[in-house]
């Protein structure tokens, strides 16, 4: 149905008495109707109506409010007919605003064109009842790097290990502690088991990471397990990378995303309401993938942290990434930065050791509450292929 339509039925029954106006958006109507539904909210009567649009419009919308059969689902159902209707006239408007742009000669501003394709989803998928939904457990995806999944899973299953699917997976620490180590680490038992990943390097170009991954999967990757590593090193911004990452996703069954690192998704100056629209796009790229693939997000300690044990608090604006991450690794490695260091005497600096704290998981925690688990690192941007146990840092 055309937005037109949709519009004048729905004012339509507002001035039949039907409709509350109460359960319409005025924005979301046809003009003139957006008035009619407007001025009505304000109170104004049919008459003062007349004045304000005409009568022609209040004509139409009676009329085609009689061509409506009512049952018990009628206004529900209109509701999400006008909902979708208004979102693909704004589809419309931008996709002729970024034509003409491109007829300029100019290039077209893709954030306009993701953000606006994130809202133009089918309406009626937004809302469901409860009874129409099937209990699921969360599910683990495993990452084959045996310390992750000796010590991460389901807390009542043994046999669900890894990270959560459709999760957002954080990993911080300062620079230099062995944050996209880790992630090469992961990556590349990942591509010896033919799982095909797919890695946003932002900082490194392809040929280093290649690189990394090879220098730290111990006995190397042949060339079918290599083309399972889907790098890309442009610099993009967190619309072009949700975008990119979607469609491969969807279209290559990926079995996990990587994005190195946080802070060079923000195209203009970094501030709280710019990484937290980072942190959301990489959460909901997560969530709304087919594939399921969990997203690998490195980000960066604030600047109040000056060494020691790091705490979630310590997240460079923590709190949408304490609210939005399903798994949040805090790296503690204090043989590889020079700084203040504080004092835990449950998480001894030991040379050629570091620790993956488990700073926070939504789903439980394997081992009863948060905890670190200790990992060989060689010095030389290297972490070990094995947990040395795991150190409870419940009261940190």
């Amino acid at each position: 149905m055309k937005h037109t339509d949709i519009s004048e039925i729905c004012a339509g029954l507002v001035l039949e008495g039907k409709m509350s106006a109460d359960y319409v958006i005025p924005s979301y109507l046809a003009a003139p109707y957006d008035i009619i539904i407007s001025k009505t909210k304000d109170g104004k009567t049919p008459a003062e109506l007349l004045d304000i649009v005409g009568l022609l419009p209040i004509q139409a919308a009676r009329e085609a409010a009689h061509t409506v059969k009512f049952t018990e689902n009628t206004i529900e159902e209109l509701l999400k007919l006008l909902m979708s209707a208004y979102r693909r006239e704004e589809q419309i408007k931008t996709f002729k605003d970024q034509i003409r742009v491109l007829e300029r000669g100019e290039n077209i501003q893709i954030d306009k064109i993701v953000a606006l394709m994130d809202k133009t989803e089918d309406y009626k998928g937004k809302y469901v009842r409860m009874s129409d939904v099937e209990d699921t457990s969360p599910i683990w995806r495993r990452t084959y790097y045996s310390p992750i999944d000796e010590h991460l899973g389901d807390p009542g299953d043994m046999s669900m290990v890894g990270v959560p699917e459709s999760g957002l997976t954080i990993i911080a620490g300062p620079p230099g502690t062995g944050k996209t180590s880790l992630i090469a680490k992961i990556i590349a038992g990942l591509a010896k088991q033919l799982k095909t990943v797919l890695l946003y390097t932002l900082e490194m170009t392809t040929g280093q990471i290649a690189r990394r991954i090879l220098q730290v999967s111990m006995t190397g990757l042949t060339v079918e397990q290599q083309s399972h590593v889907i790098i890309c090193e442009e610099i993009m911004s967190a619309d072009e990378v949700y975008a990119d990452a979607m469609r491969l996703c969807n279209t290559m069954n990926v079995y996990a995303v990587f994005i190195d690192f946080s802070d060079l998704l923000i195209e203009k100056e970094e501030d709280e309401q710019s990484m937290a629209y980072v942190y959301r796009k990489c959460a909901n790229l997560a969530k709304k993938n087919t594939a399921g693939a969990p997203v690998f997000l490195l980000s960066q300690l604030n600047r109040n942290y000056t060494g020691g044990v790091p705490k979630i608090n310590h997240l460079r604006y923590s709190g949408l990434a304490e609210a939005l991450g399903a798994l949040i690794i805090l790296i503690y490695n204090p043989n590889q930065i020079f700084a203040t260091q504080g004092s835990d005497d449950r998480l001894p600096a030991i040379p050629g050791k570091g620790y993956l704290i488990i700073g926070k998981s939504r789903f439980g925690y394997k081992e009863g509450g948060v905890g670190a688990i200790q990992v060989d690192f060689d010095g030389k941007a290297s972490w070990g292929s094995q947990s040395w146990g795991w150190f409870n840092l419940n009261s940190v």
